[in-house]
């Protein structure tokens, strides 16, 4: 397996390219889950926050994972775990 090293310049323009400036979930579309009477809401918002976390926090630690799941306060097996369930396995971290 090949671990393909990307400078900070370059993990951040990716980032900065996908990145959306808005709140993770607002007000208005939980209301209308609510409203829609859609059942799970707590899992759905927890996800949305979650991956929004994960996110920030491996751009802050340039993809470490270590780093970034003591941040979290989580175990770094539990970081790995939610990156594959994504479907973005860890490649190594950002020189």
């Amino acid at each position: 397996m090949t671990t393909e090293i990307f400078s900070y310049e370059q993990v951040m323009a990716i980032m900065q390219s996908i990145r959306v400036e808005r709140p993770v979930i607002t007000y208005k579309e939980i209301a209308d889950m609510v409203k829609s009477g859609e059942t799970d809401l707590m899992a759905k918002c927890f996800v949305a926050v979650r991956d929004a976390l994960i996110e920030e926090c491996l751009i802050h630690t340039r993809g470490e994972l270590q780093k970034a799941a003591d941040i979290m306060g989580i175990n770094r097996g539990t970081l790995r775990i939610y990156r594959l369930h994504k479907g973005k396995p860890y490649r190594g971290r950002v020189k």
